[in-house]
């Protein structure tokens, strides 16, 4: 819809308040759904780790490589992840079969959270 009405959209919260990271570096509750989102996200590891580095930069690239998103706004806490995050741009695009797989697990993660 933004992009037929010719407007821009902003991708944030690309790391998922750090859940789409290696590490989480905060507190947080076992049972948060920060802990939840981050264990998920480990299991994307074996699709992505073998082309992207860390899971920082799959998460930076599945936005990159979304039409609907005009530039994404990630969140840094060091020069280093200034750097890990510019290299995305540069790195290949997710290709159709592991963004259906992607797909596919988000449905499994999240259908009650998102069921209509």
């Amino acid at each position: 819809m933004a992009r037929a009405g010719d407007v821009g959209v902003i991708g944030i919260r690309a790391h998922a308040a750090g859940s789409l990271t290696d590490r989480l570096d905060r507190d947080s509750a076992p049972d948060s759904d920060v802990a939840r989102d981050h264990q998920r996200a480990m299991s994307l590891a074996p699709l992505l780790l073998d082309r992207y580095s860390t899971l920082s930069q799959a998460a930076l690239r599945f936005c990159l490589d979304n039409p609907d998103i005009s530039t994404v706004a990630p969140g840094f806490k060091s020069v280093a992840e200034v750097e890990e995050s510019a290299a995305c741009s540069d790195l290949p695009s997710i290709d159709a079969a592991t963004t259906d797989k992607l797909s596919a697990l988000f449905r499994t993660f999240y259908h009650n959270r998102f069921a209509q």
